[in-house]
């Protein structure tokens, strides 16, 4: 009875032990899968399109990447429409130009998106390129429409009208004319502009005079103020993060009329003729006379005639003094010396210098007037080399550096900038050069900020503890108000990482079997756990086989001792 029990013990021991290897086993094999999905193990590319103009495999694979190109040759801008998205933690959908250069994403954060347009952008050419990593897959996408527009600007009955929605990366000017008033001013029916994003009001020398923006909120029924002005230009530059519904100006208004301009008499200066100086004459002196001798007859011996008289000559005149002609004087124009040659108008473009997130100091050297009193300079700057900017002139009567601050810049964003001198009719220009604000694109940061609040939003209902994310949120938002742009994107990516992973074990919490406890930990655990009922079953085993033996041999030595007592006792009786 005793041998029965102990052999039944030993095999409840040893089918325990088994079951719990088989059941660990089980449970390490779930843990390697859950992160294996079966789509990681099929070989494709990208799903045939048919009627789609780009759409991923359903799901997609792991560790994947592929760029679809769509294209409408000619068109001023363009956008595409999703009839879904559906990505996994991990995964990304990029939207490029044609020169691979990114326009905005998509993610896991964001959720299920049906029916979705993206923005439109100042391209003919947009690419939609799809990036997966190692972990879990989703349905992907599917594009099946493009729109376009062919000009810059909308046809419009009004004096301006931006497209509703307008593009992102785009930048165009309407101008506005009333020609002779002495002021002018316009009407907005609407201005409502996403962030980043400006509209300018400048003058027909494209110098600003004002300017909108987002901060200003939505604008409704707004005059401008009057400016000194026949001419004005609106003028919308946007970033490449989100937009809005843009403006339209319905009406103009002008007042007085502008004085005619008196033209000034231009002066001929007369050549001034030098003379030649009138030579003195110099007078000759009066030769002295030179007398004549005067003859004395000779008387003659013999008979005296009578002498005929012969005339005494008289004194020999004395010349007078020869007259000494008077001179005829030409006169002839004495030619001023040869000019040196005036240095024509020359403007150089230094660096720009104190750059900030938001803020820049351009500077220039203006090297010669070219000859003028006073010269206006300038600086001409923009996104492209277009410029379309111009700042407020100054006007230099020497040589020398100038410089002119900007502020109010989008940061991470890369200007183009040169010199500009003006003297009457003459425009000179400097060399072009570039500067970029610090900080990161302010349409980065408002993605990342978006992407934390949706990203928590979704995980809260869920009864997942978000709260850390949310702390992480609140400093973001401060850091972007302080325009910390670089801590902001930061802290909104940490937030938005946070939110839909608390442990940080790179699980999802929906997918997360310990959501609040690191995975890593779990795995170790179960690996100990099982290596202990691998040894634990071992031992048991072989404490199994032992006690067999050892019981086995009790049995075998108790029957020869039963066989040795019948024996025994056999033999006593047949001597009896």
């Amino acid at each position: 009875m005793g041998t029965k029990c102990i052999h039944t013990k030993s095999l409840t021991l040893v089918l325990l032990l088994t079951i719990c290897l088989c059941l660990s086993s089980v449970l390490l094999i779930d843990i390697y899968t859950a992160h294996q999905p079966i789509s990681s193990l099929l070989a494709g590319q990208a799903l045939a399109q048919g009627s789609s103009l780009a759409a991923s495999s359903h799901p997609y694979e792991n560790n994947y990447q592929y760029t679809w190109t769509i294209s409408e040759p000619g068109v001023a801008e363009m956008r595409l429409h999703f009839t879904k998205i559906d990505l996994a933690y991990g995964d990304y959908i990029y939207i490029l130009n044609k020169d691979n250069q990114q326009l905005t994403s998509y993610y896991y954060g964001q959720g299920l998106q049906e029916d979705k347009w993206t923005d439109w952008y100042t391209e003919d050419t947009l690419k939609v390129k799809l990036v997966t990593d190692g972990s879990i897959t989703a349905f992907g996408f599917v594009v099946d429409q493009k729109e376009t527009r062919a000009g810059p600007a909308p046809s419009s009955l009004y004096l301006a009208e931006s497209y509703h929605p307008y593009a992102n990366n785009y930048q165009y000017t309407w101008t506005i004319s009333e020609p002779g008033v002495a002021e002018m001013r316009l009407h907005f029916t609407k201005i409502d502009l996403a962030y980043g994003d400006y509209i300018y009001i400048l003058n027909k020398d494209n110098q600003q005079l004002t300017s909108y923006y987002y901060g200003q909120g939505l604008q409704e029924d707004k005059w401008t103020d009057w400016y000194t002005e026949d001419t004005l230009k609106v003028k919308l530059v946007t970033d490449g993060s989100i937009t809005a519904f843009g403006f339209v100006v319905d009406q103009k208004e002008g007042r007085g009329t502008a004085p005619t301009p008196t033209p000034t008499p231009t002066l001929t200066p007369t050549p001034t003729l030098t003379p030649t100086p009138i030579p003195i004459p110099t007078r000759t002196p009066t030769p002295t006379p030179i007398p004549t001798p005067t003859l004395t007859p000779i008387p003659t011996p013999t008979r005296t005639p009578t002498p005929t008289p012969i005339p005494t000559p008289g004194p020999t005149p004395t010349p007078g003094p020869t007259p000494t002609p008077i001179p005829t004087f030409t006169l002839e124009p004495t030619l001023p010396p040869t000019p040196t040659p005036t240095p024509p108008l020359t403007i150089v473009t230094n660096d720009a210098a104190n750059l900030g997130t938001t803020a820049a100091s351009l500077n220039g050297d203006l090297v010669s007037l070219g000859g003028a009193s006073s010269v206006s300079v300038s600086f001409e700057y923009g996104a492209t080399t277009d410029y379309g900017n111009t700042t407020t002139a100054t006007v230099m009567t020497t040589t020398g550096v100038f410089s002119k601050e900007l502020n109010g810049l989008p940061p991470g964003t890369t200007y183009h900038f040169r010199a500009k001198a003006v003297s009457g009719d003459k425009t000179t220009y400097g060399e072009g050069k570039t500067f970029t604000t610090s900080g990161p694109p302010i349409g980065e940061v408002t993605f990342a900020l978006d992407n934390a609040i949706s990203s928590i939003a979704e995980e809260k209902p869920k009864g997942f503890n978000v709260a850390p994310a949310e702390d992480l949120l609140a400093q973001a938002q401060q850091a972007y108000q302080n325009e910390a742009y670089q801590t902001a994107l930061e802290l909104a990516s940490k937030a938005s990482k946070l939110a839909v992973d608390i442990d940080q074990d790179g699980v999802l919490n929906e997918n997360d079997f310990a959501p609040t406890v690191k995975n890593i930990y779990i795995y170790a655990g179960a690996s100990v756990f099982a290596l202990v009922l691998i040894v634990s079953t071992s031992l048991g085993a072989t404490w199994y086989i032992r006690k067999r033996r050892v019981v086995r041999e009790r049995i075998e030595k108790e029957k020869a001792e039963i066989i040795d007592m019948i024996d025994k006792s056999l033999n006593d009786k047949g001597r009896k």
